[in-house]
């Protein structure tokens, strides 16, 4: 009896998490104006937001079938609530994986923040930089004299700002590969 009063509450609280990310802006992709820090934020491609909402319907799913199906043992009931638990411990990483992962541009510099990684990459606009083009993804790869590497894949929301950005802040050769990409977007 435990377990199918802990199954509805989980319930609740999934139905509760879907309807409060449909509504606010934690995985709202616009890109558009400056952060608190003055800068631009790029989102990387947001992919996941189809999964999440999978990952907390079929959380929902198993609590419920876990309430309602009675030939289920306690022991069939607690690996069904599990199995609901881990979606939607699933579906809360992947939102954070979305809101932490971007990049931030400014007339400084770009930096590349990572959810599994303490301090973003930084490349400075007057460092010496280096654009290349790759065809799988496809994305820019923009790297500096000191080893560090920024990949902005083409998909990402607010490409075409940045790649306007980047071009007031990049050498004649660079600025030749922005102009054609912009020119074939």
């Amino acid at each position: 009896m435990f377990i199918t009063y802990l199954s509805i509450i989980s319930g609740l609280i999934t139905l509760s998490l879907i309807v409060y990310l449909s509504r606010s802006n934690i995985l709202n992709d616009n890109t558009t104006g400056m952060n608190s820090n003055g800068y631009y934020t790029m989102r990387i491609k947001s992919f996941g937001k189809v999964l999440i909402y999978f990952t907390f319907i079929a959380s929902i799913i198993a609590f419920i079938y876990g309430v309602f199906d009675t030939s289920l043992g306690i022991s069939d009931k607690l690996m069904i609530y599990f199995l609901g638990l881990f979606f939607v411990l699933l579906g809360i990483f992947l939102i954070a994986v979305i809101v932490k992962n971007r990049i931030e541009y400014s007339d400084k510099d770009m930096r590349l923040y990572n959810l599994f990684k303490k301090n973003p990459k930084i490349i400075r606009w007057d460092d010496s930089i280096e654009i290349k083009f790759h065809e799988m993804g496809p994305f820019l790869e923009f790297s500096s004299n000191k080893s560090n590497r920024i990949f902005v894949n083409f998909g990402n929301n607010g490409f075409i700002d940045f790649v306007n950005f980047s071009l007031l802040k990049v050498s004649d050769e660079n600025y030749e590969l922005l102009k054609i990409i912009i020119d074939n977007k």
